[in-house]
């Protein structure tokens, strides 16, 4: 049995552009915008949970309209773990933008107006002061789906020195993200099997915007990793084609090969997103080889350097074949 440390660092440019549309209801709430959700949760739900923060609205009255380039906002795509930095802050300015005008049409402070349900319609509020949303709309604005209005986020010129850059000293990404990841394995003496009994992850998040969603992308992000540490490897044919195509050759890891996982978030180093928050769809990768590698090497001495450590590997390591 073995216990160990590793860490990973992970560099995001979330100064690439996004920008999304709002368009405000009698009884939803639209963001339309450009980008696909592919499974991490970052547009489904986190760019849902920046309105439901700034405007109060219920995640049941607010529907994500994906549009095609054609007519969707401008958005430079869904990669590095920026989405939720870089499309969350359109959303965000969007929302305020909606929140000021609210604000004007009720007379009242922006940042006092809260939007709730009464009887399937949405209604704004502030203090005692109720009106609901359809009453608020121009005839023009109702004909056209509601009351709009846009965000854009782009990374401002000057931000970053360009002379470190070129030296060397310094990349070009706005956003880091850190991790220490914990691991305790077992190595089979005889055999060189390893496997991962226990798994804690201590990650970086800026601020959480949506805490069931990021605990599902460390979760994820810690099984990917066990994956690429112990069991995941492209093999080629001679004639250059992939010898192992599909997943019965292709081991990617089983339910019953994911340990329990701790997620433990580390929050107040602010990130470029809505409220400091960072993405979290690769950071939660990086450590995990090196953690692994390390609890191998602290329970029986194996030191290894290449992925995927196999059981067959570990034995060559621990001079067993």
């Amino acid at each position: 049995m073995g216990v160990a440390v590793g860490i990973g660092f992970w560099s995001t440019v979330t100064g690439a552009g996004g920008e999304a549309r709002l368009v405000l209801g009698p009884t939803e709430l639209k963001i339309i915008e450009g980008e696909r959700e592919i499974g991490s949760g970052s547009v489904i739900r986190g760019i849902v949970a920046v309105v439901e923060a700034v405007l109060g609205i219920s995640r049941d009255r607010v529907r994500v309209d994906y549009h095609d380039t054609r007519s969707a906002p401008f958005d430079s795509g869904v990669f590095g773990s920026r989405t939720l930095a870089a499309l969350g802050q359109a959303v965000q300015k969007a929302a305020l933008v909606l929140r000021d005008e609210l604000g004007k049409r009720l007379s009242v402070p922006a940042d006092s107006v809260q939007i709730t349900e009464e009887n399937g319609e949405l209604v704004a509020v502030s203090g005692r002061r109720r009106e609901s949303i359809r009453s608020l709309l121009t005839d023009t604005e109702l004909t056209a789906g509601g009351l709009t209005s846009e965000g854009r986020h782009y990374g401002t010129s000057g931000e970053i020195d360009t002379a470190r850059v070129v030296e060397g000293t310094f990349y070009p990404y706005t956003d880091f993200t850190g991790a220490a990841h914990v691991a305790m394995v077992k190595v089979d003496s005889e055999t060189g099997a390893v496997r991962v009994t226990r798994y804690a992850a201590f990650q970086d998040a800026g601020k959480v915007v949506d805490p069931p969603t990021a605990q599902g992308s460390i979760e994820g992000g810690v099984a990917m990793g066990l994956g690429t540490a112990l069991t995941e490897e492209t093999t080629w044919a001679e004639d250059g084609h992939i010898s192992n195509a599909g997943l019965l050759d292709y081991r990617i890891p089983t339910l019953g090969e994911i340990p329990p996982i701790e997620v433990h978030f580390v929050e107040g180093f602010s990130g470029a997103g809505p409220f400091g928050a960072k993405g979290l769809g690769e950071p939660p990768i990086i450590p995990v080889p090196a953690t692994v590698g390390n609890a191998i090497f602290a329970a029986s001495g194996a030191a290894m350097t290449e992925l995927p450590m196999t059981p067959e590997r570990v034995a060559r390591a621990l001079k067993l074949l």
